[in-house]
């Protein structure tokens, strides 16, 4: 492992594919205008040489190929400043990649890319190149999505030092390496500074059950914790669980979501709802409903990840009165673990030119393109960064210096979702959000939940 600066990571993939070889490039197509609100999937075709491309006659095959990366950004957008940064990466790769290709970006909305991928795995039409994220990368490469990148990418991290993943750590057990992380994020407690003042708002989370209620009314919320089915539910639960000292999986991937512990996380949620700090309605919220409602000034304080800063900090209005703090745990003054993860950028099973591929996922990962992501707010990957004076004297320092803290407390914690997590989450979310409204024994509802999946 390797420890850079305010770095320090433990990763490895849980990625299970055989090797893939070489099949459809992607055709260009146009993205949609809001990746919140719609998505498109790319179409294949076969490129005029169906030979597969290597070695030295890589440049001459792929020159002038026209591949296709499927991701949540859109850099036709000016929505999230991740989509500026992105839009740089991809321009500047098409104008200068020395293979002459063009890369197209297809914009899928996050609750259905999962779906979407699934689907285009299947029929043998998988994009070029995917981002997929940390807790669902099991899925993909279930799904047969994914093909290995172990030579391209052992090569490039050892010339790449200060890069904060190691081959070894990124290596499955079947030898190969399938995606690279081109962010890391934690999860951290959101807070309106003109509601709650300029400190971290509460000391425990007991705390927010006896504060935050009375900034509930009229369809405003002291606090939010949507718990609306999808996987995003339990990116937002898992901090809480591991205050609680509870998880969802132990170190085996066994579901251990039923301990008593857990039962504890969950009765805290009820008891949210039992304070009047969130309503019916705020309980239906998923976690982009949360995102939303606190772009829009109606919820003072929400558990999101890290990478959300620079669109919330930039919303009209509220913006300028935006903080984020550690989550606070169980006893007063304490913390919770962090829960971290991350984006990668993977080659599809079905990519003919993969040494293109691989040259453009790397381009999202430059010193340069890591400050285009640390401007974004997002955690960047390279340390490096932190050397550029621009990055010194910027205003994200000290919150991003804060940030790796938070971070740093996680790393005992850390593991890769098994390929069934979102599928889970939206069974943990749907019977979560029953026994909030209408009751029951946690315990009992969670040992038939886990029986389920066990």
């Amino acid at each position: 492992m390797k420890r850079k600066n305010m770095w320090a990571f433990v990763m490895t993939v849980v990625l299970i594919l055989s090797l893939a070889s070489c099949g459809k490039s992607g055709q260009t197509e146009q993205p949609p205008a809001d990746n919140r609100e719609s998505g498109q999937q790319g179409e294949g075709r076969e490129p005029e040489n169906p030979q597969e491309p290597s070695g030295d006659t890589q440049q001459s095959l792929g020159e002038g190929a026209e591949l296709i990366c499927w991701t949540i950004l859109n850099p036709e957008s000016d929505a999230d400043p991740r989509n500026i940064a992105f839009k740089k990466i991809v321009d500047n790769w098409n104008e200068t990649n020395a293979f002459g290709a063009r890369m197209t970006v297809v914009s899928v909305n996050w609750a259905d890319l999962h779906t979407q991928f699934t689907q285009a795995a299947a029929a043998g039409n998988s994009p070029d190149v995917v981002c997929a994220f940390s807790t669902n990368l099991d899925q993909y490469i279930a799904a047969g999505g994914l093909q290995p990148m172990t030579e391209y990418a052992k090569a490039w991290i050892d010339e790449t030092e200060d890069y904060i993943y190691t081959a070894e750590a990124l290596t499955k057990t079947d030898g190969e390496i399938y995606s690279l992380p081109w962010e890391t994020r934690c999860m951290v407690l959101y807070y309106r500074t003109d509601i709650y003042g300029e400190e971290p708002p509460f000391k425990s989370l007991q705390d927010i059950v006896d504060k935050a209620g009375q900034y509930t009314e009229g369809g405003n919320y002291g606090f939010v914790l949507g718990c609306h089915g999808d996987d995003g539910f339990l990116q937002q639960l898992t901090p809480v669980l591991y205050a609680f000292g509870a998880s969802v999986y132990d170190k085996d991937m066994n579901l251990v979501l039923n301990s008593e512990e857990g039962v504890m996380a969950i009765e805290w949620l009820r008891d949210l709802y039992h304070a009047g700090v969130m309503d019916n309605a705020g309980v239906q919220m998923n976690i982009e409903d949360t995102f939303n409602a606190m772009k829009a000034g109606t919820a003072y304080s929400i558990i999101l990840g890290s990478h959300r800063y620079g669109a919330l900090t930039s919303a009209e209005g509220v913006g300028e009165h935006i903080k984020t703090c550690a989550i606070p745990g169980v006893a007063d003054g304490s913390v919770a673990p962090a829960y971290d993860t991350s984006q990668t950028l993977g080659i599809g099973a079905e990519c003919r030119y993969p040494e293109i591929a691989f040259d453009f996922i790397t381009a999202n990962l430059t010193t340069e393109a890591s400050s285009y992501w640390y401007e974004a707010s997002c955690m960047p990957v390279r340390t490096s960064v932190y050397d550029l004076e621009e990055i010194k004297s910027s205003a994200m320092y000290d919150v991003m210096s804060e940030w790796s803290r938070i971070w740093e407390t996680g790393l005992d914690n850390f593991f890769f979702e098994p390929d069934y997590n979102a599928e889970f989450s939206t069974a943990v979310a749907e019977e979560v959000q029953n026994l909030i409204i209408n009751g029951g024994d946690v315990k009992a509802a969670l040992d038939e939940l886990v029986s389920r999946y066990q």
